[in-house]
């Protein structure tokens, strides 16, 4: 950045564009997602009082943000603070998306087991053996109820209102 050392130009503020893309575009490459921290950014900026620490070190803490990230809700907000970051919205923006699935797989896969669990138990409680002629699963009614249905034979043999 030449702001303060050229002395056509005595203060960063009057540093174009280009050449705060240019700077950042060093940062990038020389610095990943991960390596974004307070201490490895004062390092290679060598300063510790550089007014671009707080705001760049933004990017590691938000990267691990997604990853503790619980809910697809919470990854929402993050990329809308990605949107504000100067450096890795690219890289950041994909790790988002990327947590995003995985929290809808997971969520998938407790909806399926949490139903094959309840159908199971409903069985049981019923004294009925499933089978590959005895089927049972969660169903979504056209009365919108969602219900454990066990069918044999394609026929209804049972059935429960999901509460």
């Amino acid at each position: 950045m030449k702001g303060s050392h050229n002395p056509n130009r005595p203060s960063y503020k009057g540093s174009t564009a280009e050449e705060y893309k240019a700077f950042y575009d060093r940062i990038e490459r020389a610095l990943n997602v991960e390596d974004m921290t307070p201490n490895n950014l004062s390092e290679w900026l060598q300063s510790d009082s550089h007014p671009l620490i707080d705001q760049l070190s933004l990017v590691s803490l938000i990267n691990k943000q997604i990853k503790d990230a619980q809910t697809i809700e919470e990854i929402k907000e993050l990329k809308e603070e990605i949107s504000s970051l100067p450096l890795h919205k690219q890289e950041l923006n994909k790790r988002a998306s990327s947590r995003i699935e995985e929290l809808a797989v997971e969520k998938r896969e407790r909806i399926i087991t949490a139903g094959i669990t309840s159908t199971k138990d409903f069985a049981e409680e019923r004294k009925i053996n499933l089978s590959e002629k005895v089927l049972g699963r969660v169903e979504k009614w056209k009365d919108g109820t969602t219900r454990i249905v066990i069918r044999e034979k394609g026929k209804l043999k049972a059935w429960r209102i999901v509460k």
